[in-house]
């Protein structure tokens, strides 16, 4: 366990002085999350697109994400509320024209 500790400060500890200052702890910190964010969005979009299109259209998106909202429903999960409303407001603001997702 220890050595895994120190592989990891290792790649933490950029000028190599065997500390660990504030700002390189930041960096690193900032790194895991971007790096993470990435992974998170890789892992969207496959999930989200499994044909593996170049572009899908705002319609197919809605329709794999929130298929599950037939009618006028509301969905409560966790501290978010969706509504099928919602949707119907972004289209009559033509997002369905403007937004296609593209890897």
């Amino acid at each position: 366990m220890v050595r895994n500790f120190r592989l990891i400060v290792d790649k933490i500890d950029k000028d190599a002085d065997g500390f660990v200052s504030g700002e390189e702890l930041k960096d690193w910190i900032q790194y895991t999350q971007k790096r993470y964010i990435v992974d998170d969005v890789e892992r969207q979009w496959k999930a989200h697109n499994p044909e593996n299109k170049e572009k899908i259209s705002w319609e197919e998106y809605k329709k794999m994400v929130y298929g599950f909202m037939d009618g006028k429903s509301t969905v409560i999960t966790g501290d978010k509320i969706f509504s099928s409303t919602t949707l119907e407001i972004a289209e009559d603001k033509n997002i369905s024209r403007r937004l296609c997702f593209v890897s």
